[in-house]
Protein backbone atom coordinates (compact mmCIF):
# COMPACT_ATOMS: atom_id res chain seq x y z
CA UNK A 1 0.00 0.00 0.00
CA UNK A 2 2.19 3.01 1.48
CA UNK A 3 2.00 6.94 0.74
CA UNK A 4 3.09 6.38 -3.34
CA UNK A 5 1.10 8.71 -5.31
CA UNK A 6 -1.59 9.98 -2.81
CA UNK A 7 -1.07 13.96 -1.55
CA UNK A 8 0.42 15.05 1.48
CA UNK A 9 -2.42 16.07 3.51
CA UNK A 10 -1.19 16.52 7.36
CA UNK A 11 -0.13 18.38 8.92
CA UNK A 12 -3.04 20.71 6.95
CA UNK A 13 -1.06 23.89 8.23
CA UNK A 14 1.32 22.52 5.87
CA UNK A 15 1.21 18.99 4.75
CA UNK A 16 4.11 17.05 5.10
CA UNK A 17 2.73 13.33 4.69
CA UNK A 18 -0.53 11.36 3.91
CA UNK A 19 -2.26 10.53 6.83
CA UNK A 20 -5.73 9.01 6.48
CA UNK A 21 -6.88 6.64 9.10
CA UNK A 22 -10.72 6.38 7.73
CA UNK A 23 -9.82 5.54 4.39
CA UNK A 24 -6.34 3.64 4.91
CA UNK A 25 -7.68 1.09 7.70
CA UNK A 26 -10.55 -1.05 6.73
CA UNK A 27 -10.72 -3.25 9.36
CA UNK A 28 -12.73 -1.34 12.23
CA UNK A 29 -10.55 -2.72 15.21
CA UNK A 30 -7.29 -1.47 13.64
CA UNK A 31 -9.19 1.85 12.81
CA UNK A 32 -10.57 2.32 16.32
CA UNK A 33 -6.60 1.86 17.55
CA UNK A 34 -5.23 4.14 15.09
CA UNK A 35 -7.82 6.73 16.19
CA UNK A 36 -7.52 6.36 19.65
CA UNK A 37 -3.74 6.58 19.09
CA UNK A 38 -3.97 9.73 17.36
CA UNK A 39 -5.96 11.00 19.96
CA UNK A 40 -3.78 10.14 22.63
CA UNK A 41 -1.19 12.02 20.61
CA UNK A 42 -3.08 15.19 20.54
CA UNK A 43 -3.83 14.85 24.43
CA UNK A 44 -0.37 14.51 24.78
CA UNK A 45 0.19 17.78 23.39
CA UNK A 46 -2.18 19.90 25.61
CA UNK A 47 -0.36 17.81 28.43
CA UNK A 48 3.09 19.38 27.26
CA UNK A 49 1.60 22.77 27.12
CA UNK A 50 -0.01 22.51 30.75
CA UNK A 51 3.46 21.37 31.82
CA UNK A 52 5.16 24.76 30.34
CA UNK A 53 2.52 26.79 32.10
CA UNK A 54 2.67 24.39 35.17
CA UNK A 55 6.90 24.94 35.24
CA UNK A 56 6.10 29.07 34.54
CA UNK A 57 3.96 29.17 37.58
CA UNK A 58 7.07 27.05 39.58
CA UNK A 59 9.38 29.27 38.30
CA UNK A 60 7.37 32.54 39.37
CA UNK A 61 7.06 30.83 42.81
CA UNK A 62 10.81 30.09 43.47
CA UNK A 63 10.34 26.48 43.11
CA UNK A 64 13.68 24.66 42.37
CA UNK A 65 17.03 26.28 41.49
CA UNK A 66 17.20 27.31 37.66
CA UNK A 67 14.31 28.59 36.76
CA UNK A 68 15.38 29.73 32.90
CA UNK A 69 16.68 26.70 32.46
CA UNK A 70 13.77 24.48 33.57
CA UNK A 71 11.33 26.62 31.49
CA UNK A 72 13.78 26.31 27.99
CA UNK A 73 13.53 22.37 28.96
CA UNK A 74 9.64 22.32 29.33
CA UNK A 75 9.37 24.37 26.15
CA UNK A 76 11.33 22.24 24.26
CA UNK A 77 9.17 19.31 25.27
CA UNK A 78 6.71 21.32 23.61
CA UNK A 79 8.17 21.70 20.86
CA UNK A 80 10.03 18.41 19.74
CA UNK A 81 8.40 15.26 22.40
CA UNK A 82 5.19 15.71 19.56
CA UNK A 83 6.52 15.29 17.21
CA UNK A 84 8.84 12.55 18.30
CA UNK A 85 5.52 11.03 19.82
CA UNK A 86 3.80 11.32 16.13
CA UNK A 87 6.34 10.29 14.13
CA UNK A 88 8.29 7.66 16.14
CA UNK A 89 4.96 5.79 18.11
CA UNK A 90 1.51 7.21 16.25
CA UNK A 91 2.66 6.86 12.90
CA UNK A 92 4.43 3.48 12.97
CA UNK A 93 1.16 2.16 14.61
CA UNK A 94 -0.85 3.62 11.97
CA UNK A 95 1.77 2.19 9.12
CA UNK A 96 1.88 -1.24 10.83
CA UNK A 97 -2.37 -1.31 10.84
CA UNK A 98 -2.46 0.45 7.19
CA UNK A 99 0.00 -1.98 5.45
CA UNK A 100 -0.30 -5.01 7.39
CA UNK A 101 3.12 -4.83 8.55
CA UNK A 102 4.32 -6.43 12.35
CA UNK A 103 7.93 -4.73 11.67
CA UNK A 104 6.26 -1.34 12.21
CA UNK A 105 4.01 -2.47 14.58
CA UNK A 106 7.18 -3.19 16.90
CA UNK A 107 8.52 -0.23 16.41
CA UNK A 108 5.08 1.17 17.74
CA UNK A 109 5.85 -0.70 21.17
CA UNK A 110 9.47 0.66 21.21
CA UNK A 111 8.20 4.17 20.99
CA UNK A 112 5.15 3.62 22.96
CA UNK A 113 7.64 2.18 25.85
CA UNK A 114 9.32 5.50 25.65
CA UNK A 115 6.47 7.32 26.10
CA UNK A 116 5.34 5.87 29.01
CA UNK A 117 8.30 6.43 30.66
CA UNK A 118 8.86 10.03 29.59
CA UNK A 119 5.27 10.58 31.29
CA UNK A 120 6.76 9.41 34.21
CA UNK A 121 9.37 11.36 34.46
CA UNK A 122 7.63 14.72 33.56
CA UNK A 123 4.29 13.38 35.75
CA UNK A 124 6.79 12.72 38.67
CA UNK A 125 7.91 17.03 38.34
CA UNK A 126 11.68 16.68 38.41
CA UNK A 127 11.77 20.60 38.05
CA UNK A 128 15.17 20.88 36.17
CA UNK A 129 14.41 18.71 34.11
CA UNK A 130 11.21 20.69 33.19
CA UNK A 131 8.78 18.64 34.89
CA UNK A 132 5.74 20.20 36.54
CA UNK A 133 3.68 16.88 38.25
CA UNK A 134 4.02 15.18 41.57
CA UNK A 135 7.05 16.86 43.16
CA UNK A 136 6.53 20.26 42.37
CA UNK A 137 2.61 20.00 43.77
CA UNK A 138 3.78 18.47 46.58
CA UNK A 139 6.18 21.36 47.76
CA UNK A 140 3.62 23.93 46.46
CA UNK A 141 0.94 22.72 48.91
CA UNK A 142 3.49 22.32 51.66
CA UNK A 143 4.77 26.29 51.25
CA UNK A 144 0.74 27.40 51.06
CA UNK A 145 1.33 28.20 47.67
CA UNK A 146 -2.04 27.27 46.34
CA UNK A 147 -2.17 28.30 42.97
CA UNK A 148 1.11 27.05 41.92
CA UNK A 149 0.02 23.62 44.12
CA UNK A 150 -3.46 23.33 41.63
CA UNK A 151 -1.32 23.93 38.56
CA UNK A 152 0.97 21.79 39.49
CA UNK A 153 -1.97 19.17 40.81
CA UNK A 154 -3.45 19.64 36.94
CA UNK A 155 -0.44 18.95 35.32
CA UNK A 156 0.07 15.83 37.29
CA UNK A 157 -3.46 14.25 36.78
CA UNK A 158 -3.20 14.97 32.79
CA UNK A 159 0.29 12.73 32.83
CA UNK A 160 -1.43 10.06 35.01
CA UNK A 161 -4.34 9.93 32.59
CA UNK A 162 -1.81 9.80 29.15
CA UNK A 163 0.13 7.11 31.00
CA UNK A 164 -2.92 5.01 31.86
CA UNK A 165 -4.72 5.43 28.21
CA UNK A 166 -1.12 4.97 26.61
CA UNK A 167 -0.61 1.65 28.69
CA UNK A 168 -3.59 0.60 27.85
CA UNK A 169 -3.42 1.48 23.93
CA UNK A 170 -0.02 -0.76 24.72
CA UNK A 171 -2.06 -3.68 25.17
CA UNK A 172 -4.90 -3.38 23.01
CA UNK A 173 -2.22 -3.10 20.52
CA UNK A 174 -0.52 -6.12 22.36
CA UNK A 175 -3.81 -8.13 22.03
CA UNK A 176 -4.73 -6.91 17.95
CA UNK A 177 -1.43 -8.75 17.02
CA UNK A 178 -1.35 -11.67 18.92
CA UNK A 179 -5.13 -12.20 17.95
CA UNK A 180 -3.50 -12.04 13.90
CA UNK A 181 -0.58 -14.80 15.17
CA UNK A 182 2.05 -12.32 15.48
CA UNK A 183 4.60 -11.48 18.66
CA UNK A 184 6.00 -8.16 20.03
CA UNK A 185 9.53 -10.22 19.78
CA UNK A 186 10.48 -11.11 16.33
CA UNK A 187 10.96 -15.33 16.59
CA UNK A 188 10.83 -18.00 13.74
CA UNK A 189 6.96 -17.95 14.19
CA UNK A 190 6.66 -14.24 12.76
CA UNK A 191 7.16 -13.81 9.56
CA UNK A 192 5.16 -11.33 7.90
CA UNK A 193 6.66 -8.46 7.69
CA UNK A 194 4.00 -6.68 4.89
Amino acid sequence: MGDIGKDKNWPVIYPLIYHNIEVDINEARARLLAKRSYNLWRIFYITLGVNVFAVCVLAVNHFGGTRIEAIFISLLYLLFFPIFDFAGRHYSLYRGLRDDNISQLRWFFLNQALVIVFGFFIGIGFFEGGGGGLIAMIYCFSKNKIFAGIVSAICSALVVLQIIYNIKLFFNVKSYIEDRGWTIFPNSTTTKTG
